[in-house]
C-alpha cells in the first residue's frame, strides 16, 4: 500500500516511491514470436536490470507461457526466460517487470 506523499514531496520522488512500492509499474511490453513447440526460450526485455517476473497480456492462439525465475539463468539483466508450449505458431505480448 502506498502512503500519501508528504507536503513538499517532489513529483520525481513520488514516482520513485511508486516504482519501489509497485514493481508492476516499472516494466516493458515484450513481443514474442512463438513457434509450434514446447521449449524454454529467451527474449530481450530491455529493462536494464534483472527482471522480477512476467505474465502474458495478449495471445493470438492457445499458448501456455510461464516465466522462469531469474536466479540461475544466463544474463537475466538482458533476457527474459520462459517455458512455452504452443500447438501452432503464435504471437504473444508479455508484460515483463
Amino acid at each position: 500500500m502506498l502512503r500519501q506523499p508528504r507536503e513538499g514531496t517532489t513529483l520525481l520522488e513520488f514516482y520513485r516511491q511508486l516504482q519501489q512500492g509497485s514493481p508492476l509499474v516499472d516494466g516493458q511490453l515484450v513481443s514474442v514470436e512463438a513457434q509450434a513447440t514446447t521449449s524454454v526460450q529467451s527474449v530481450r526485455h530491455g529493462l536494464g536490470r534483472v527482471y522480477r517476473g512476467a505474465f502474458p497480456v495478449l495471445c493470438d492462439a492457445n499458448v501456455a507461457l510461464r516465466a522462469l525465475a531469474p536466479e540461475g539463468q544466463d544474463e537475466p539483466e538482458t533476457f527474459l526466460y520462459f517455458a512455452l508450449s504452443a500447438p501452432t505458431a503464435a504471437k504473444v505480448r508479455v508484460w515483463c517487470f
